[in-house]
């Protein structure tokens, strides 16, 4: 059964995710982030760039990963489990609704 993903989207163009995974250990939530964006590329609303973040996943936290959701840019990052923060400057609040419930579609199952 799929865990859904809840989001608050915040005044700056920042959408603050969160799934039920902060007690996994930080190599594991790397592998849940990196499914989940390899299933971003495979989906036809999505366009992501790969800078290395299924080798280091360093990069979800000091660069994050350029993607775009029909057109509109935004950037995913993490440094925490459980926690993945969405920069989408300006991305209107009903498209970034619907990319949060695009993502929470996409969020793999443990």
């Amino acid at each position: 059964m799929r865990q859904p993903l809840t989001w608050k989207l915040g005044h700056d163009n920042v959408t603050i995710v969160c799934a039920a995974d902060r007690h996994l250990p930080r190599s594991e939530w790397h592998q849940r982030l990196c499914l989940l964006l390899e299933r971003m590329e495979g989906a036809e609303e999505f366009s992501v760039v790969d800078n290395g973040y299924k080798r280091y996943p360093g990069v979800l936290v000091t660069e994050g990963v350029k993607s775009s959701f029909s057109g509109q840019s935004f950037s995913v990052w993490s440094d925490v489990p459980g926690e993945i923060i969405l920069v989408h400057p300006g991305m209107r609040a009903s498209i970034a609704e619907q990319l949060c419930n695009k993502l929470s579609e996409l969020w793999p199952a443990p």
